[in-house]
């Protein structure tokens, strides 16, 4: 020590020279005086020699590295040795140690701190350090640092290599090119580096800290607390705060900002992450002095926790839940880095306790972050660590995994529908197990309420996430709830309905969502379990509907969808035939309903109609289809009283009825059929295959007099729009059909007219002789009634009420108007049934051309110049007639010739009227280009319907002439 005191060098040479031999056996020889140096020492020679003792720190690296040598002998000596180190004697070279690393330079404290994080490792009870010294020696500022660093001197290296921190080694440069600090290049590198060299010091000195505090050596609440600020200033947290409350020393932080471009933060985070991993998994039983304070009564509570009830890492959980709460994007980050992060988060959720209030806001958000990874692009190692996080906080906490329950569901679905088939693969089979967990620990608590209410049904073909997929996968026949209150056995799979059965009207939601929830419920049953159900689910069923119908009866129409009730309906009936005593009531109570209050879709209606197949061969059922029943009662009254069901519900069914009646259909009523589950048997033998069996077959005569009666009327609503004009069409089209299927029932039709309703049996001809022209395949033949349609065309062009010498600017909506406009319109349509029979005969045109030239006669030529002249418009109609002949090539214009001479007498000065009769006499002579007869039928229903929207019209201005009479009045 005397020769230590005088010159230092020589002593650090010869150790140098001994423990960087090559020679292992004089690195084995020299670890004995060594050992004799670090035994000898007591507490005298500390006091005497303590100036001196940091000089004996990198000795005693020297003596720690041989644990690591690369010889056997020598790293086996160095551990027994350094094992049969009394208490005193690694106090005294600890001491050693720590007054080196007090006076070292970074790069030496470099080396120094790595030494002691690896001993301490090797030994964790072992403290190499004193806490003070290191939290000091991380508090002090960089700038200092470098003040003291770069004029400190390390001996070994003189003896070891030429170093830049040596400042003799810069002696020599005498270079002149220099940047705006004054420093030269050479100079500005040394800069860099010593910048380099401090910062992995510190984060060695913070991995030793952490690592320390994860080994449970003694520390007190003040010096964590620097640690922790020093721990989440390093880290990058912004708006770092140590201060006092209430005696306690508190640090608070703000978010952190990740830069990871950054490699100085990425080293500090990965250190930080790791020590803090070590520290949240580090538990020991707590001190003796710590248990004999405790109450009586909470050392008996806590008696079972009292192994495991200290840890450091309650001060950092804090830190910990940050990093997710951040806004960093996590999925950015590194795979290691990642996992260590959700190692961490693991080790918090599985053995701290995160029930606290404290942390209930953090650990909800983190959780949140956690389930959104699953979606992302991460590693698979990283994705079972997140399934794992999930089922722990499943098993620890109802309540804080009900918080994120619906994210997770909805996170793993969408994982499970990416992997598809790859059913075998271990995040799938993760993912399923956790699924299954939280749907028996959930199942009584309105979980599949809650998860049909989220799925939209707007996802339907979303590929992203198929719900009934996962469900499907997920739920096995065999899983039971687990409920103790539950008097039977309730099976996971029957859950899902009963949920909603139960829970859905004692509910406050949204209409809308209210129909989502019915969607999807029938969504499940079509495609996940569609039988069987026990009889307490359809009884719950049956009461399910009634007080539906009850409590939906004041909704409107677009509020709700009642569709899918029909289809889950259905397919119920159809799967539990034998109780249809249950079932059928309430389900023909819920048709009704719907019918006459909500938005009906025929893919539905045909559905319900066709699952009563199933019961056509129980006993006491009835053999006749009762949906139908109902759906022909109200389109009997539809057609009768046309306010009392909503037109679009009119020509669904109407529509509906007709395609059952059309074998155009035939297919497309049997793909909706086999959507329905079981047997299919709705068709019938018959000579030379099968048939299927008309739903409205045997009720369809019925429908004759209220088809008849409903072409008669005019509009019912103030405005003739597409869906009435196609509700008239398809009345047409319906009774042309029943026509053509019994021609008996041509001449019922016919039968039920009046000719002396004159204006009602124009309408009906009108529709009826186009629903004939539309049906390009009938052999329907009105022959027969040519003479009494001939009559009443001459008794309307002959007896109609004209005044053609006063002006009326109202005529088209006048009941003589609508006559005469309806009278031309058929004459046009007969046309082209003639052409049709190729009929030639000139009988009809031999009745009408008389009344028609009576009718023409009437209008006095000097009136035609008049503004609102009625006979203009009538020799409009007479004009529209003859050029409607021309192009369908009727034969009445190429022997009528006197029509020509007829047309030219009656010219006026009307520069377009004019025109249009010099066009018409053109035409005598070059006929125009022959229009297709189908062009010619839908120009005719075009005419038909603005008759229709005049007569519509008519009704709204009567109404409001009414009314603005009426308020006169008052």
């Amino acid at each position: 020590m005397k020769l230590m005191s005088s010159d230092v060098r020589p002593f650090h040479a010869c150790v140098f020279k001994i423990f960087e031999d090559s020679n292992w056996e004089i690195r084995y020889q020299g670890l004995d005086n060594l050992y004799g140096l670090f035994t000898k020492m007591d507490a005298a020679f500390q006091t005497k020699w303590l100036p001196m003792l940091s000089y004996l720190g990198p000795v005693f690296s020297y003596f720690v590295g041989s644990l690591w040598d690369k010889e056997e002998y020598v790293r086996s000596k160095a551990f027994a040795l350094i094992r049969t180190f009394g208490t005193l004697h690694l106090r005294s070279a600890f001491r050693c140690w720590e007054a080196y690393f007090l006076t070292a330079t970074d790069r030496q404290r470099t080396s120094v701190i790595k030494l002691m994080i690896q001993l301490n490792a090797l030994f964790p009870d072992w403290q190499v350090i004193q806490w003070e010294s290191l939290l000091e020696a991380l508090e002090v500022k960089q700038q200092a640092d470098r003040a003291t660093d770069t004029q400190s001197v390390d001996i070994l290296e003189r003896y070891m290599r030429s170093s830049p921190y040596n400042p003799a080694y810069h002696s020599h440069n005498s270079g002149d090119d220099r940047d705006s600090d004054g420093l030269t290049q050479e100079e500005r590198e040394n800069e860099d580096l010593l910048t380099v060299e401090i910062e992995n010091a510190r984060v060695l000195m913070l991995t030793l800290a952490l690592q320390m505090l994860g080994s449970h050596l003694p520390v007190d609440t003040v010096q964590i607390s620097r640690l922790k600020y020093i721990l989440v200033d390093c880290m990058g947290f912004n708006d770092c705060r140590r201060y006092v409350v209430s005696g306690e020393w508190v640090v608070t932080f703000g978010n952190i900002s990740y830069d990871s471009s950054n490699s100085l933060q990425n080293t500090f985070l990965i250190a930080a992450s790791r020590g803090l991993k070590k520290i949240m998994d580090s538990f020991a039983p707590l001190p003796a002095e710590t248990v004999a304070s405790m109450a009586p009564d909470v050392l008996e509570r806590n008696r079972v926790e009292l192994a495991e009830n200290s840890s450091p890492g309650v001060h950092f959980i804090d830190v910990v839940l940050k990093l997710f709460n951040s806004g960093v994007d996590v999925a950015g980050l590194n795979h290691m880095m990642l996992k260590i992060w959700l190692e961490t988060i693991l080790i918090v959720m599985y053995k701290h306790n995160i029930l606290e209030r404290e942390f209930e806001h953090s650990i909800v958000n983190c959780m949140k972050q956690i389930i959104e990874l699953l979606t992302k692009d991460i590693s698979e190692e990283n994705k079972l660590l997140i399934l794992e996080i999930l089922k722990c906080l499943l098993r620890r906490s109802d309540h804080l995994t009900a918080m994120v329950l619906s994210k997770q569901i909805m996170a793993l679905g969408k994982l499970m529908t990416k992997l598809g088939d790859k059913m075998n693969e271990p995040v799938f089979l993760k993912a399923k197990e956790f699924l299954k967990s939280a749907f028996l620990r959930f199942a009584v608590a309105g979980l599949f309420v809650l998860m049909f209410k989220n799925q939209t049904v707007s996802d339907t073909n979303n590929r992203d996430v198929d719900l009934f997929f996962v469900l499907r996968t997920v739920i096995d026949p065999e899983d039971v709830v687990p409920d103790e209150d539950m008097q039977e056995i309730v099976y996971l799979r029957d859950q899902p309905v009963r949920d909603v059965l139960d829970k859905l009207m004692k509910q406050q939601m949204e209409r809308k969502a209210f129909s989502t929830v019915l969607h999807n419920m029938c969504r499940y049953v079509e495609t996940v379990h569609s039988h069987p159900y026990s009889e307490s689910i359809l009884n719950d069923y049956a009461v399910f509907l009634n007080t539906l119908t009850k409590h939906t009866t004041g909704w409107r129409r677009p509020e709700w969808d009642i569709n899918p009730l029909f289809t889950m309906s259905a397919i119920l009936l159809k799967e539990h035939p034998y109780h249809y005593a249950i079932l059928l009531p309430q389900i023909q109570n819920l048709l009704r309903h719907g019918l006459q209050n909500c938005t009906i879709e025929v893919e539905s209606v045909v559905k319900l109609l066709g699952s009563y197949s199933a019961l056509v061969s129980i006993p006491g059922s009835s053999p006749d289809n009762v949906f139908a029943q109902i759906i022909m009662d109200e389109v009997k009254s539809g057609l009768n009283s046309r306010t009392k069901i909503h037109k679009d519900t009119m020509l669904v069914l109407l529509e509906l009825v007709l395609w059952d009646s059309t074998p155009e259909h035939e297919v497309w009523f049997d793909e909706i059929e086999q959507l329905l589950p079981g047997e299919h048997s709705t068709s019938t033998a018959v000579a030379g295959g099968y048939r299927r069996v008309r739903y409205f077959d045997t009720a369809l005569p019925t429908l004759l007099e209220p088809l008849s009666y409903f072409l008669k009327l005019p509009p019912a609503s103030q405005q003739f729009t597409k869906k009435d004009f196609k509700t008239y069409s398809t009345v047409a089209e319906l009774l042309v059909t029943l026509c053509v299927d019994d021609n008996s029932n041509l001449y019922r039709v016919f039968g039920m007219q009046k000719l002396d309703e004159t204006r009602h049996c124009l309408r009906f001809l009108s529709w009826f002789l186009l629903g004939i022209l539309r049906e390009t395949n009938t052999s329907l033949l009105l022959v027969e009634f040519e003479d009494t349609i001939i009559e009443l065309l001459v008794q309307t062009f002959n007896s109609i009420p004209i005044d053609f010498d006063t002006p009326d600017i109202n005529f088209s909506y006048s009941p003589a108007g609508e006559s005469l406009v309806l009278g031309f319109l058929i004459v046009k349509a007969w046309v082209l049934l003639m052409l049709r029979w190729e009929d030639n005969r000139p009988t009809f045109w031999m009745s009408l051309w008389p009344a028609l030239r009576r009718l023409l006669s009437r209008i006095d030529p000097e009136t035609l110049s008049v503004a609102g002249n009625v006979g203009l418009s009538v020799w409009n109609l007479f004009l529209s007639l003859l050029q409607f002949l021309f192009t369908c090539r009727s034969a009445v214009v190429m022997i009528t010739q006197q029509s020509n001479g007829y047309v030219g007498q009656e010219r006026v000065a009307l520069n377009e009227f004019e025109m249009q009769v010099k066009h018409i006499q053109r035409m005598f002579i070059t006929p125009p280009v022959q229009v297709p007869t189908t062009m010619l039928n839908d120009q005719l229903f075009l005419e038909l319907r603005d008759v229709m929207r005049l007569q519509a019209e008519t009704i709204m201005f009567q109404s409001s002439k009414s009314a603005s009479t009426a308020n006169n009045g008052l």
